[in-house]
């Protein structure tokens, strides 16, 4: 089987207002227990799709979704609110999917780039 980088969709999301608070985490969509698919990006339950030529290739992580977090960028040195939506690992890489709160734009990175402020596994 031959192996291609797999496809990374990113989605965008309403925009939040420029005075930022905490929103209902319940208002969220995940994908959870499930790999992501090209339609949980247009429902905005998933930022991503880990896929090949030979199709998906996405392993749930089994962690709490959602759950609010704060994700650090560091080719920029900021920090961002966000909700993470989905978790997946695909090619031996664990990835997060969340919404960054300040402006709805989707962010994909490794776990480690983000703390986790709910409890979660």
């Amino acid at each position: 089987m031959k192996l291609f980088p797999f496809l990374l969709l990113l989605v965008s999301v309403s925009t939040f207002s420029e005075e930022f608070k905490w929103p209902d985490i319940n208002s969220f969509g995940v994908v959870s227990g499930r790999h992501a698919i090209e339609q949980d990006i247009a429902d905005q339950k998933a930022v991503f799709v880990a896929k090949t030529d030979e199709g998906y290739i996405g392993i749930p992580i089994d962690i709490k979704l959602p759950q609010f977090a704060i994700y650090t960028d560091s080719e920029k040195n900021e920090k961002y609110p966000v909700v993470i939506i989905q978790a997946e690992r695909a090619q031996e890489m664990d990835m997060y999917g969340a919404i960054n709160l300040q402006d709805g734009s989707g962010i994909i990175s490794i776990p480690s780039d983000f703390d986790l402020l709910l409890s979660g596994k």
